[in-house]
Parts: C-alpha cells; sequence; structure tokens
C-alpha cells in the first residue's frame, strides 16, 4: 500500500483554488509513485465557519478508513496545504481529536466541536506539506486580514481568534512537517507565519524543516502559476528561480522521511 497525501488548496476562505492548487499538484505526487486526492471544502459565508476545518477532518477520516480499498496506508497520510489551505491542514493536525463535524448550521455555528456521529480522529496527519501557509489570526495584515474576515466576520469572536491561531495549540503529537515561504510575500508574511510556526514546533520539540525563499511572491503553486489570492488574478511580481524549482527541495525532504513514506 501507498503513501497518500490530502490537498488543500488556498483561496483566502472567499474561493477554493482549485484550477492552480489542486490536479496540477496532485500529478506531480502521483508521478512519485504517491496517491493524491484534492479537497474543495466548503466556504464559511455560506456554511459558517467551522465548516473549512470540518471538511479537512472528515476527508482524512474517508481516507483512513476507506485505505484498503483505495489501495493506500492509512499509516502513511500526510495534508499538502496552500496560503488558507495550509491553515486548513493545520487545524486538522492539531484539532484532529475533536472531529467538528456535524454538518447542520447550528453545529458549524457553535464555538465547540463536536465528532463526527461519534467519529474523531485518533491521530493528526502522518505528516504535513505546508506553502505559504496561513498560520496565525492573531496578526490580522496583508490577506490575512481578508481571510479573518471570511473566516470569522467583521467582527471576530476572540475565542474563535484564539482557536484558530494554531501557533498557540501545538502538541507533541504535532506532525513532522515541511514549510516552505518566499521572504518577499506580503500576504501571509513570514515572520507572523512561517517563522512563527517554526518557534511553536521547537517549543515542543517537533519536527520542522523551513524552507525560505529569498525574495518573490505568493501563490505560485508549483512554479507554475502565480496568483495574488486577494483578488484572484496574476501578481506583479515574477517567479524567482527558487520559486520556479522548491519541488526539489520538497523531493529531497521526502526523499528522508521514509519512516513516512516506505521504501
Amino acid at each position: 500500500s501507498r503513501a497518500a497525501v490530502l490537498i488543500i488548496p488556498g483561496g483566502a476562505y472567499v474561493g477554493v483554488a482549485v484550477s492552480s492548487e489542486g490536479p496540477l499538484v496532485a500529478r506531480w505526487f502521483t508521478q512519485r509513485g504517491i496517491s493524491a486526492f484534492v479537497l474543495r471544502y466548503r466556504l464559511p459565508a455560506l456554511n459558517g465557519p467551522h465548516a473549512p476545518l470540518q471538511d479537512g477532518v472528515r476527508a482524512l477520516l474517508v481516507l483512513r478508513s476507506r485505505a484498503t480499498s483505495l489501495g493506500i496506508n492509512p499509516y502513511r497520510i500526510g495534508i499538502v496545504g496552500f496560503s488558507a489551505g495550509g491553515h486548513v491542514a493545520l487545524g486538522v493536525s492539531v484539532h484532529y481529536a475533536h472531529a467538528f463535524a456535524s454538518r447542520d448550521q447550528d453545529s458549524c455555528m457553535a464555538t465547540e466541536p463536536r465528532p463526527w456521529f461519534g467519529r474523531t480522529l485518533s491521530r493528526p496527519p502522518d505528516f504535513l506539506i505546508l506553502v505559504y501557509p496561513v498560520v496565525t489570526l492573531g496578526v490580522p495584515e496583508g490577506c490575512v486580514s481578508h481571510c479573518l474576515k471570511a473566516l470569522l466576520g467583521p467582527t471576530p469572536d476572540p475565542q474563535l481568534v484564539e482557536f484558530y491561531s494554531y501557533e498557540r495549540h501545538l502538541s507533541s503529537a504535532a506532525p513532522p512537517a515541511f514549510v516552505l515561504q518566499s521572504t518577499n510575500d506580503i500576504c501571509v508574511p513570514p515572520h507572523n507565519h512561517a517563522l512563527l510556526l517554526a518557534k511553536a514546533y521547537r517549543e515542543v520539540s517537533r519536527p520542522l524543516k523551513l524552507h525560505l525563499i529569498p525574495g518573490g511572491c505568493h501563490g505560485y503553486s508549483v512554479g507554475l502559476c502565480p496568483i495574488h489570492v486577494l483578488y484572484l488574478t496574476r501578481c506583479d511580481c515574477l517567479l524567482t528561480p527558487e520559486e520556479e524549482t522548491w519541488l526539489s527541495r520538497l523531493e529531497a525532504w521526502l526523499a528522508l522521511r521514509r519512516d513516512i513514506l516506505g521504501s
């Protein structure tokens, strides 16, 4: 049975960037013998603030419960998250035991998580791959202010801001992580996201490989489609060579993670 990844595209919680951060990414993994599944999650505007996290948790539950029929190893399933999709991925890894999974509106709006018909995840994803991820909602700058408003509304409940600021909730159960971000990312500034996550991982003594690319921008996916996530248009900057070839860094990291991916 093969390793697998659940791919969660970004979109600032106002859309889901499947066209640039979905099948293109999945093809890269399948070409390397890793099964890939793309999550098109519900958006909070119509489904409440917990909907994206609910869908991420349920997707991982489904993959693990159907691992035999899908030909994948239930103990080698990771999550790949881009931008706001990275925020969802982190949420699954932090709040996995709570599940949040009833689809009714009242539960979606609740501040307390509820299990999916009594089912919860017994452990987090087996690894994380986070590309220009949103980590915290506690510092609303750049595009993160729009993520915050889209997810929690114009006057966010401080309790929910705390809940969705994942650097505050890491534990010794945090999965091994690969994190990549560009230093000139004005949408999701690295000092309050990638670097903040690396610090939080260090505090709980968990492994994280951080790659900071000099210069660059946001939304470049697999190095083919630079997208400005706020307006969903092409960004003004050109991709740097490091952004175009960042997948080689990921491939090198995966080659070292045989404890996860197998031989």
